[in-house]
């Protein structure tokens, strides 16, 4: 058969939603580095259709970036990506919070598999944030109620705030197992250990290193340019709690 012995593959999505984010600090494993990533299932949107979930991995410091960016509900569009096929393993419901049950075997004891699929982000662009969210900040006194009222002293308080969430790093000990707005999800199994400072993995990036203790178990990226300053909404009283951690609302819904 004559021709490429290669194939070629990109897509974009444009008008994603985000369902739920999931971050695993860089690590480790059989003495090679992992670079951290952040797992991200987005709702796509169809006329006449469910709504679908897509999952989207962003590695490294887009990782890091989107961990602190994409709060529940928050549209985005996602370009360059990359379709990865991979073998999954089936586990048991959890009964710890952010780590797997108990995994499935099959009758002759190995490993039960499916297959699933994901993409890997190459660049994205951000949009505008859920109602919900936006009045659950407000609610909890994170986000001044006029935040998005040019030139005012609330709109230059609100600057400062995500300027201070771009500086937080990655907490191990996070007391709501949060980093950002993503569940913390550490990494787990035989010959995984802490990231090695120095030690990099060929044709790979090299991820920011994270604080190093024992394991139990590509680019920054701008708001999208020209979204509409609307008035803030009014906030009704919120029956449930709202936890925060490091400036951050911990997602609990959109």
């Amino acid at each position: 058969m004559s021709g490429s012995a290669r194939s070629l593959q990109s897509c974009d999505f444009g008008g994603l939603r985000v369902a739920s984010t999931y971050y695993t600090p860089a690590y480790s494993k059989n003495g090679e580095n992992i670079n951290a990533k952040l797992e991200i299932n987005a709702f796509i949107n169809q006329p006449n259709k469910t709504d679908q979930i897509i999952k989207l991995t962003a590695w490294g410091k887009l990782g890091d970036s989107c961990a602190k960016s994409m709060s529940n509900g928050k549209e985005f569009s996602a370009f360059n990506c990359e379709l990865n096929v991979y073998d999954k393993r089936v586990f048991m419901p959890s009964l710890v919070a952010g780590q797997p049950g108990a995994a499935v075997l099959k009758p002759d004891g190995s490993p039960l598999t499916y297959k699933a699929q994901s993409y890997t982000i190459g660049r994205l662009g951000y949009g505008m944030e859920s109602e919900k969210h936006i009045a659950r900040e407000i609610q909890a006194g994170i986000r001044p109620l006029g935040w998005n009222v040019m030139g005012s002293m609330e709109a230059a308080q609100w600057k400062e705030i995500l300027n201070s969430r771009k500086a937080i790093q990655f907490d191990p000990n996070s007391p709501t197992g949060t980093f950002g707005y993503a569940t913390i999800r550490m990494p787990q199994g035989v010959g995984v250990g802490a990231y090695i400072p120095g030690l990099t993995r060929a044709n790979a990036p090299v991820a920011a290193p994270v604080a190093t203790q024992p394991i139990t178990a590509t680019v920054a990226v701008a708001p999208v340019a020209g979204a509409p300053v609307v008035a803030a909404p009014l906030v009704a009283p919120i029956a449930a709690p709202i936890v925060t951690n490091g400036g951050f609302v911990v997602p609990n819904g959109v």
